[in-house]
């Protein structure tokens, strides 16, 4: 049975990994859009905002979740 504190660890990093992903996808489109119409302006906030909000989630909850598996559980009180 998984424990608790590692089902949440394993939550917020699967978030996290699923808004760099998606983030990372939206950077490439938006690169292609902007090569094919030669465009030379910043990227809009919306479109850093899963990115930032993936690559720092995935910073704190990689090492939470690692954490949480390696560390042994407490035997039970009889």
């Amino acid at each position: 049975m998984i424990r608790k504190s590692v089902a949440i660890s394993m939550l917020a990093l699967a978030v996290s990994l699923a808004l760099l992903v998606s983030g990372g996808i939206a950077f490439w489109h938006a690169g292609i859009v902007a090569d094919e119409n030669n465009l030379t302006t910043n990227f809009p906030l919306f479109l850093w905002v899963p990115f930032g909000a993936g690559l720092i989630g995935f910073m704190i909850s990689l090492p939470w979740f690692l954490g949480m598996v390696t560390t042994p559980s407490r035997p039970r009180s009889k």
